[in-house]
């Protein structure tokens, strides 16, 4: 070191006393240090000089540069070629064994064994890192983008509940549980760091979620150790008691496991996601009972608790209306038959788009209303529902709103607060799908 030092001093690169360099050189040489010590100066570079366990800046963001760019090309002896070419990782390799290269902005890593090659080079180091570098797709190459968050959004489904309207057990059971499922919205490339991340956030949080919702739409590239972990991530969940769901209409993330029921469940978009979700929450949370798939007409939420008399003259009006599955309940333009106490089963409502046509709008279940708006404002139906499995209600014709009106006003009155609370619940309900979910 000493003639060499003696040598760039000829050269005019050194231009003071080449022992002032020399001491500082054996010095830090004289540094013992472990892997694990290698592995926090990557990260630290990887972080443009900011240390990432305590967060303190140790090198400028122009030094790391310059520090980054040196390893890239000179930083394995005259092995560099090969290595940019093989590994792609700006290294430096010590003749202890040691080797630290890093992904800037995205990991750091070291590997350590004593044996060298001819390049004064660890030989296991090299192939540890080149195994790593191909198994993680880490060739700096590789990454076209800047690094950011994978996670554009993350929201539960109480803030972000299906387009499924549920009776009231029901809404209850997921108002109370409801933070228990979570959606994961990801974007960009889902690199294996991006991944890492997001499976870090996930697992981390495991154990207050049943069920995680991950949208993958958004994601442009998937990288194979990328969807190696996420399905590792799936057996982590279960071993939790948690499940992991995939909104993946492209079925980029393939789970092959020789056991159907085991695979993890692909969704085409996250309101059909959410309601597996919700059924999910309600089977575990709910009184088997209270979140019952039937009903009885006295126990619909619009009748319940009136007073004997008045229940018994709206019972007395009630028309029974039962649907096999796909038959519609109203057409479009149709003129309003009254309201649909929903019984059993389960309405799809929709409509009709010039050019694009049919767009789901909202599932009703036992428990629920549906046809308040025409009823009340004589307008046709602008919407179309449909029965989904077979459909049990009770409707209360336009001839006996209109009787019940002039007749038992106090009782009619009741009918219309009822509707309207329910209308505004509904509303809430809606504007909170529609706002989150796509």
């Amino acid at each position: 070191p000493s003639a060499i030092g003696y040598m760039l001093r000829s050269f005019g690169i050194i231009e003071e006393d080449p022992q002032d360099t020399l001491a500082v050189y054996f010095r830090q040489c004289s540094i013992q240090v472990d892997c694990r010590d290698l592995s926090m100066m990557a990260a630290t570079l990887a972080d443009s000089g900011i240390q990432p366990v305590t967060g303190e800046r140790v090198l400028t963001p122009a030094l790391t540069e310059r520090v980054l760019s040196v390893m890239t090309t000179c930083g394995m002896y005259n092995a560099a070629g090969d290595w940019v070419t093989e590994v792609g990782l700006p290294a430096k390799s010590g003749v202890g064994g040691g080797i630290l290269a890093v992904l800037p902005g995205q990991v750091g890593l070291a590997v350590f064994s004593p044996r060298l090659d001819e390049h004064g080079n660890s030989v296991r180091g090299v192939q540890a890192a080149r195994r790593l570098s191909r198994d993680l797709e880490l060739h700096f190459m590789h990454v076209s983008r800047a690094a950011r968050s994978a996670v554009r959004a993350s929201y539960d489904i109480v803030e972000a509940p299906s387009r499924r309207r549920r009776g009231p057990a029901e809404q209850a059971i997921l108002l109370e549980y409801g933070r228990r499922a979570r959606v994961y919205e990801l974007h960009g490339d889902l690199l294996f760091a991006g991944a890492e991340s997001v499976i870090r956030e996930i697992t981390a949080r495991a154990g207050d979620l049943d069920l995680i919702v991950l949208d993958v739409r958004g994601v442009d590239d998937t990288a194979n150790i990328s969807k190696k972990l996420m399905l590792n991530m799936r057996d982590e969940l279960r071993r939790v008691g948690s499940e992991a769901i995939l909104v993946d209409p492209a079925r980029s993330i393939v789970d092959l496991d020789p056991d159907p029921e085991k695979r993890v469940r692909h969704f085409p978009d996250v309101n059909s996601a959410i309601e597996y979700a919700e059924d999910g929450l309600i089977a575990r949370y709910g009184d088997p009972k209270a979140a019952a798939r039937s009903i009885e007409v006295q126990d619909h939420p619009l009748i319940v608790g009136l007073p004997d008399a008045q229940l018994s003259q709206v019972l007395s009006k009630l028309v029974p209306r039962n649907y096999q599955d796909g038959e519609p309940v109203v057409r479009a333009g149709d003129q309003p038959q009254g309201l649909f106490l929903v019984l059993s089963g389960m309405v799809d409502v929709s409509f009709q788009q010039p050019h694009i046509g049919t767009h789901h709008l909202s599932s009703l279940t036992a428990g629920t209303t549906f046809g308040v708006i025409y009823a009340v404002s004589r307008r046709p139906y602008d919407i179309g529902a449909t029965a989904v499995g077979d459909l049990a209600t009770m409707l209360l014709p336009m001839s006996a709103i209109n009787e019940l009106g002039q007749t038992f006003p106090d009782l009619s009155l009741a009918l219309l607060r009822r509707l309207v609370e329910g209308a505004f619940d509904s509303l809430d309900w809606v504007t909170r799908a529609l706002t989150a979910t796509k």
